[in-house]
Order: C-alpha cells, then structure tokens, then sequence
C-alpha cells in the first residue's frame, strides 16, 4: 500500500481558505488518478475542507494541535513559523498512522502540487526497501500559464519529493508531545526542510533511490508561501527569457499524466 500525506493549512493561518481548498481539490485529483490503484490519501487538517471530489481513496484525519505562535518575529517570519510547524507536526501525525495501516510507502505531497499517474506503479513494482526521491520534475508559474519548467534536484526546491518507508523514515523512538513542539524540533523540522531527507536516509544507512522519470509537478502561486513571501517576484523579463530557453509546453499528455486543470 501506498499512501499520500497532505498536511492541510489550518483556516486562522490564511486569508484565502475557498481558494485554498479549491486547489487541494486539484492535487486531489491528480493524486487519485493513478494507474495503480494500491493506494489511499491521507490528509491531515484541523477543519475538513470544502471539496466537492469523490473521496473514495480519501480519508481526512482531524487534529486537535494548537496553533503555535512565535514570540517575536516580523509578520511574515511568524507566518512561516506557524505555517512550518504546523505542517511539519501534521507529517509526523501522519506517518503515525500510515505505521499504524503498515503501509509500504508514504509520500508528503503539499496540498498544492500534482504527481505523475505511474508514480505509484513504479515504486510498488520496484520495491526498493528504503524508498524514493524526485531528482527531476516540473514547475509551473501561474504567471505563465500553459507551460512548464523541467526541474533538476527538484526535491531542493518541493516538498513533493520524497517517498519513504514509514519503519525506517526519521521518526521519534518515543512518543512527542506534538501540541508543544514547534519547527525547532528536529523530527518537526526534518519534514519541512526537504532538501536534506536524501541526505539524512542515507546517513541512517538508508539511502534511497531517484524515480526516473519526472514524478511531480510544483505550482508557484499567489497561495504559495514561498512564492509569496520567501522569494522576491520574478520581473517580466526574466519570467519571459525563462520561457523561451526552458520553457514545455502542456500537451494532451501531460495534462492526462498529471490531471493538469485548465487553469493551469
């Protein structure tokens, strides 16, 4: 079994909760279109969100875990506190319960992004004991809709990029606290900062292998933190020459590989 975790924003850490639940509904979606049908979607969320999307292969598991609010910080430094800890003790939660259901993979996939429709094919078929990385994938900028940008080490730049076995993925040996920790705590912080899981797995003596094939694609947005608040905006001329030396266009197949919605 297969399982995708999707940590969900709590409604209080946003101003844009109906265009939040619309796009999970997107990555809904594209998760559940797979051509392997091993496989269920956990999303972990304070409120169940409003989505209108069959969810046969969808389950929502609520939390009770306060909001944690920084001491001092500027507006946006306690947006992205509170928004890293909540994901990353959602994760946690998560991976407790894809344990708890014996599940041979799980995959934190942001409630913003789509994944390849093999993904989950591939990695059952091939059973590798540790688990996966996404080394290749797209990105797509809403402000250049229509086309995508091919991606190398793409899980530096997404979340939607690692796929592990939950018995040997970092883990505490101990049960935490999780409605006092914070994105301080190493296993909280592990998850957020995604970069270093291929990294940390294989000093555990676990290292896992790259999908060969691009497995994910990651939305830039006006919803999307990072976007948003981490990285100053693109100016138009170098959105356009990034168009023209990188840019893919969206074919009929890629749009069926993904569930790419026409907005996009």
């Amino acid at each position: 079994m297969f399982t995708f975790l999707i940590p969900f924003l709590a409604k209080c850490t946003t101003n844009k909760w109906k265009r939040a639940c619309q796009i999970l509904e997107e990555t809904l979606r594209s998760a559940c279109n797979q051509t392997d049908q091993r496989f269920r979607v956990l999303i972990i969320c304070h409120e169940v969100p409003d989505v209108s999307f069959d969810k046969q292969k969808c389950e929502f598991i609520q939390v009770n875990l306060p909001i944690i609010y920084p001491l001092t910080a500027s507006p946006a430094q306690q947006m992205i506190f509170m928004q890293r800890s909540d994901k990353g003790r959602k994760i946690l939660a998560g991976i407790k319960e894809s344990r708890r259901n014996s599940s041979h993979y799980f995959m934190v996939l942001d409630a913003d992004d789509l994944v390849s429709s093999n993904l989950v094919s591939y990695c059952l078929n091939q059973q590798n004991p540790n688990g996966y990385f996404i080394n290749r994938g797209y990105r797509n900028d809403a402000q250049l809709p229509g086309y995508l940008f091919q991606r190398k080490n793409f899980y530096h730049e997404c979340g939607s990029s690692f796929i592990l076995n939950p018995y040997r993925a970092p883990y505490p040996d101990t049960n935490i606290d999780l409605t006092k920790e914070t994105g301080e705590n190493y296993f909280v912080r592990r998850y957020v900062v995604h970069a270093y899981v291929p990294s940390c797995m294989e000093k555990m003596g676990f290292p896992l292998q790259p999908i060969p094939f691009p497995a994910a694609i990651y939305r830039f947005h006006d919803s999307n933190i990072y976007a948003t608040t981490l990285r100053p905006p693109d100016s138009a001329l170098r959105r356009y020459g990034r168009l023209l030396l990188k840019g893919k266009k969206i074919t009929h197949q890629l749009r069926t590989e993904f569930t790419i919605p026409p907005s996009m």
